[in-house]
């Protein structure tokens, strides 16, 4: 992927050539005509106010014609998703390449929600466990290498993840979703009346329900919805979007043991079942995303 570096190195070239621009020492300006030697002088009757504010202006329009165009790399540099479904896509595309992924179980839990990742990252895997899901994700690359000739890399997230395969409903966290209504009135005096509806105190900093960013009123939310299809079931993945982008709200019984354990079932389901994968290799992707996402959820392999 392209840096934003590049792209603004190269732009601020652009905007740096405008420190050349500056008052006009002349008395006049000088035309010159290339059919004669005749050399005219047009005498300038402008102010050194006016001088002043034409120069300013042609800065000012230097700088907006930069600025976009710098917006504009930024925007290309940064278009990875075009919004929040196409953010999701990407996210569960990087949750599956993860697991696939030499060490990759770390990558996994980095992109579950607050309360997910601190919960896994009180017990490590052990040098057993890590040594056996990277022999396992060895199995299925060569595998996958061998049916379809080219590494397991998922990609282009928008189109494989659309669909019937995967639907995606947005939404976010309600008022009161902290524990206590707040309303805000303006009084006629114009004075302000705030008024605090306490609820259940749920929003204590120490809880579950802090963590899992679950009681901020207006945090966007969102469902995944994977049909039903590849041999598994219907699958729903809650998500939230915390301050580094979205992320899957796994069960809470989901600990360490619990997803080492089921993203090892599941690759071993996949890889059981290669005889019977897809010849299409999109549909090969969703095979295995599908069984992933089970196991991240905490559905052990087997599930119908």
């Amino acid at each position: 992927m392209r840096t934003f570096t590049t792209y603004l190195a190269a732009t601020a070239l652009a905007v740096g050539s405008i420190g050349f621009l500056g008052c006009d020492k002349d008395s006049g300006t000088t035309t010159t005509s290339t059919k004669t030697t005749t050399t005219t002088n047009t005498p300038d009757n402008r102010t050194a106010g006016d001088k002043v504010g034409d120069t300013a202006n042609q800065a000012a329009n230097s700088i907006k014609g930069a600025g976009q165009k710098i917006g504009e790399t930024i925007k290309n540099a940064g278009g990875r998703f075009t919004d929040d479904n196409s953010a999701i896509r990407h996210m569960l595309g990087d949750v599956v390449d993860a697991s696939m992924t030499k060490d990759g179980f770390e990558s996994v839990r980095e992109r579950l929600v607050d309360a997910d990742r601190n919960r896994i990252d009180k017990v490590k895997l052990t040098d057993d466990q890590k040594k056996t899901l990277n022999e396992k994700v060895a199995t299925l690359q060569q595998a996958w290498q061998s049916k379809y000739g080219k590494k397991f890399d998922v990609d282009k997230e928008d189109e494989l993840y659309a669909g019937s395969f995967l639907a995606i409903a947005l939404s976010e966290i309600p008022k009161g979703a902290a524990g206590a209504d707040v309303t805000v009135k303006e009084k006629a005096d114009g004075t302000v009346k705030t008024d605090v509806d306490s609820k259940t105190g749920v929003d204590k900093p120490d809880t579950n329900a802090a963590d899992t960013n679950k009681n901020d009123p207006g945090r966007n939310v969102a469902t995944a919805t994977i049909a039903a299809s590849h041999g598994a079931p219907e699958l729903k993945i809650p998500l939230i979007h915390e301050a580094g982008g979205w992320k899957i709200d796994a069960p809470d019984t989901v600990g360490t043991t619990e997803l080492y354990t089921n993203l090892s079932g599941h690759i071993d389901e996949v890889v059981a079942m290669r005889d019977k994968w897809p010849d299409d290799i999109n549909e090969g992707y969703r095979t295995v995303t599908h069984h992933i996402l089970m196991g991240v959820m905490g559905q052990a392999p087997g599930t119908k």
